[in-house]
């Protein structure tokens, strides 16, 4: 089960950008935007870490097709849990660090570079980029309190002229945010 946990939360972190501490908090029981699971007609409540502004996460369809995905698995699953994803025991959470030890174990079997949870937030920044969104849009939806700069340092600037019109094929000059970890 707590593989099941782990899927849908790697899926989870790829459409959000949310990291790992944030997203695990998320319950299906949230009655109060505030509270993490949240959702409304548009955003999905979570609580941001690391002193993070913007608890409020956009639903893009594809995020709304998981959602939904995700609550039909879950009604078909005999386990009761207020989580998105359960741990061992179906009244806590998954670890916030079970996912990124998961993909520790798994990526060597699998003759895969290391990966970490972290790298779905650089993936999404990518994702977003590609989509023509700037640098301070994407800031504002990861939560950064700290803006522009911290988007551009760690994962890198944008090309020069790029507006999202063709395929993104930058790197960071420095370390990426995955390989730090």
């Amino acid at each position: 089960p707590r593989s099941v946990s782990l899927g849908w939360q790697l899926l989870y972190e790829a459409f959000t950008g949310a990291r790992s501490s944030e997203i695990v908090k998320l319950r299906w029981d949230a009655f109060d935007r505030y509270q993490p699971g949240f959702i409304t007609g548009a955003y999905l409540s979570i609580t941001r870490s690391k002193h993070g502004i913007s608890p409020w996460i956009i639903l893009h369809p594809a995020l709304r097709q998981l959602i939904a995905a995700h609550q039909e698995f879950k009604a078909q699953s005999p386990a009761i849990s207020p989580w998105f994803f359960p741990g061992d025991k179906p009244d806590q959470a998954v670890a916030s660090d079970s996912l990124t030890r998961a993909l520790a174990r798994i990526c060597p079997k699998l003759d895969l570079h290391h990966i970490t949870s972290h790298g779905l937030r650089a993936y999404h920044v990518r994702a977003l980029r590609s989509q023509g969104i700037d640098d301070s849009e994407i800031s504002k939806r990861l939560g950064h309190a700290s803006g522009v700069r911290l988007v551009e340092t760690t994962y890198g600037v944008t090309e020069p002229g790029w507006f999202g019109a063709g395929e993104l094929d930058f790197m960071p000059s420095g370390p990426t945010a995955w390989e730090n970890l």
